[in-house]
């Protein structure tokens, strides 16, 4: 089996060996992948997103409120600058994501509900973790489905 889904903050990538949690869906990404606890960590680079979205939130907001209370307001500025925030918002948002790999032999239970799953695991020296995945597509619920019915 090799088979991929997407969730809010990327792609999950599944073999038969591993889950792969990626930002790209590709699959020469997971070969690369490290497993949980052992991955680089990117706190560094999710913290910058999100400072620069926030920032990128509120200087347009100031934008937008400074216009109106002087009467410069346009068309493109009031709708254009939220739709431009919406696409960099969307596109920079798989970076928030994790990026590694975890063993199907590792799992010790999978839960959906609506349009999230919730996988429980053990990594490093039976650490328990827990990764939440949103947003998942119908696919992805299957999928993950399929796994635990193999288990």
């Amino acid at each position: 089996m090799k088979d991929w889904f997407k969730y809010k903050y990327g792609f999950v990538n599944i073999d038969d060996e591993n889950i792969y949690f990626t930002s790209t869906g590709n699959w020469t990404e997971t070969k690369k992948l490290q497993e949980k606890g052992i991955q680089k960590s990117n706190k560094i680079r999710k913290i910058r997103i999100q400072t620069f979205l926030v920032v990128s939130f509120v200087a347009s907001a100031v934008i937008i409120f400074t216009s109106l209370a002087n009467g410069n307001v346009s068309l493109l500025l009031l709708f254009g600058l939220p739709i431009a925030l919406f696409s960099i918002y969307n596109y920079l948002k798989t970076g928030i994501g994790e990026n590694y790999k975890l063993p199907i032999h590792n799992i010790i239970s999978i839960t959906i509900a609506d349009h999230t799953a919730m996988i429980e695991f053990t990594y490093l020296e039976n650490k328990i973790g827990i990764e939440k995945i949103e947003s998942v597509e119908e696919k992805g619920k299957k999928l993950l489905e399929s796994i635990m019915l193999k288990k």
